[in-house]
């Protein structure tokens, strides 16, 4: 089916236009104007939805999901995976790429060649762009909450199965650089087409520089999980921010990183780098309580899930509440929404997705002026709307 939506403005998300109307045929954007006529002449016959107070911005693109509503990744029962992608839809996502923690070797493989199927045969909610294989190539200084046994040395062979039968839905592959033979590793992703992330890492500035010179092209949560910025010894923070070259995670939660972090991190890599994600862990969308992450106990209270005293356990971050998140310290919303959209799209090799032109998937969110989601459509499709009283 064909449609037409309304609504105040639109944000492409680097320029705004006011009014907005938007064409759709066969699940892509046919038109995108001010003018309802032209819109019509474009598109004969299409179904007419309006959204008076509302912005529509492209999907949010999240790169990094592990879970929610009880669920992870890693050992969900296949039927709760379509739980999980409607979650992240009713949050204005329409992309996100599922993440497989580093656990043991047969509960990873398990968890790729399950999610591989589902992507094979999607059944709603958000569409999984593909896996983020995060680790289990990672530093044990820097492991946060993976466990010590389950870390492995850089060596081919443990992933030569997974991307042997599954290599297409991998879509990053997460490591330490500075660990031995992490460069045949990258090398040999990347000559498969296999993006690679730096992650979990206690390496200096010239193991980011190596890294990036073999084909890393993003770095996993900033500031997160990686050595911190030492004037004597920059390390991998040091260097993304000095060279560039990549693309960065930021979780905008307010617990993982703070405000004067945040404006350092966009001061200078700016909004064409620095992609929203959430880290969202198995708790996000639920009560506060005990929950399982990577076979430890997680309290999860006041906003955040930590093991231990200190210890931050992903996060139960939503991407409208990240973009939320961010305008309140007072980033402008065009900088803000790329961040959500085209940066991260762009970051992952989608090109059909994160900006709102003809050509583009007609995969949309709907914001009222407090910036909460009214509506989600995915190939023009409205697949979660909030009902009105």
């Amino acid at each position: 089916m064909n449609y037409l939506y309304t609504a105040d403005g639109a944000f492409t998300p680097e320029i705004f236009l006011a009014p907005a109307v938007i064409a759709v045929r066969d699940g892509a954007i046919a038109y995108i104007g001010g003018d309802l006529e032209a819109a019509r002449a474009t598109v004969p016959k299409a179904v007419l939805q309006e959204f008076p107070g509302c912005t529509v911005a492209p999907g949010f693109v999240d790169l990094h999901v592990h879970g929610a509503v009880g669920w992870d990744f890693y050992d969900c029962p296949p039927a709760a995976i379509p739980a999980v992608t409607e979650f992240f839809a009713r949050h204005g996502t329409t992309t996100l790429l599922a993440t497989v923690t580093t656990g043991r070797r047969q509960q990873m493989g398990a968890a790729i060649a399950q999610l591989a199927q589902y992507m094979a045969a999607p059944r709603g909610g958000a569409r999984i762009g593909g896996i983020y294989l995060e680790g289990p190539f990672c530093s044990y200084a820097r492991r946060a909450t993976f466990l010590p046994q389950y870390l492995l040395e850089p060596d081919w062979q443990v992933l030569a199965p997974w991307v042997r039968e599954h290599g297409w839905a991998l879509r990053f592959v997460g490591l330490a650089p500075e660990l031995p033979e992490a460069g045949e590793v990258i090398s040999k992703l990347r000559s498969l087409g296999i993006g690679v992330c730096i992650c979990h890492s206690d390496g200096d500035h010239r193991d980011f520089e190596r890294a990036v010179l073999l084909g890393a092209t993003h770095l996993t949560h900033f500031y997160n999980g990686l050595a911190p910025l030492h004037h004597r010894r920059p390390n991998i923070v040091g260097g993304a921010l000095a060279r560039g070259g990549v693309t960065v995670e930021l979780i905008a939660d307010l617990h993982h990183v703070r405000p004067e972090a945040i404006e350092i991190l966009l001061r200078c890599l700016g909004p064409r780098q620095v992609c929203l994600i959430t880290d969202a862990m198995r708790a996000t969308g639920c009560p506060q309580g005990e929950y399982m992450i990577s076979e430890q106990r997680a309290l999860v209270q006041g906003g955040k899930a930590l093991i231990g005293e200190s210890t931050l356990a992903g996060s139960l971050l939503t991407m409208d509440q990240a973009v939320r998140n961010l305008l309140s310290l007072g980033f402008c919303l065009a900088d803000v929404l790329t961040m959500a959209t085209k940066t991260p799209a762009r970051a992952a090799g989608f090109t059909d997705r994160g900006e709102l032109r003809p050509g583009q998937l007609a995969d949309l969110v709907f914001l009222d002026n407090q910036f909460q989601v009214r509506a989600t459509a995915i190939a023009g499709e409205i697949v979660s709307q909030e009902r009105k009283d």
